[in-house]
């Protein structure tokens, strides 16, 4: 499944009767397909797809780079998630700008990046959307950090 203007696949599909049968030790016809739930999220968002009324329900989004372990922005993500905090996390480590947009499209609160020199520092990056008001905070301060920007508004 294509998607105009969007590199890779939304799904596939095809025969997978040898991945069945290599399982049970003999052949068995089957088939099958899959859809790529997060990368229709992210192009709806991009296209602004979504209800108006399911805008603003990001608090904070995490951004990931290539070649970075994503641990630190996933504890993050959970932190401010036991705190009650909605958080979406970017499901691909690409350009920083595009993630920013879908962070813009889907109208989040904050975007949090964690770079390679972040990662070493044990630092983030905040930035808060409508303002531009941008921190850098250590790992232990940053969800205090966001919830004192939530209730600013």
């Amino acid at each position: 499944i294509e998607m105009p203007g969007f590199s890779g696949s939304m799904g596939a599909g095809g025969r997978y009767d040898e991945l069945v049968g290599m399982f049970l030790g003999r052949s068995i016809p089957a088939c099958g397909i899959s859809l790529g739930v997060e990368r229709l999220i992210m192009v709806m968002a991009e296209r602004g797809m979504f209800p108006k009324e399911l805008k603003g329900q990001c608090d904070l989004f995490v951004t990931q780079f290539p070649g970075t372990d994503p641990l630190p922005g996933l504890q993050l993500a959970k932190a401010c998630r036991d705190r009650g905090l909605r958080v979406d996390v970017s499901p691909d480590a690409g350009k920083l700008k595009k993630q920013f947009k879908v962070a813009e499209a889907m109208h989040a609160t904050v975007v949090a990046v964690i770079g390679p020199d972040e990662a070493a520092a044990g630092e983030i990056v905040l930035k808060r959307l409508e303002t531009g008001e941008q921190v850098s905070v250590t790992t232990a301060t940053a969800v205090a950090h966001i919830e004192s920007w939530q209730r600013k508004g």
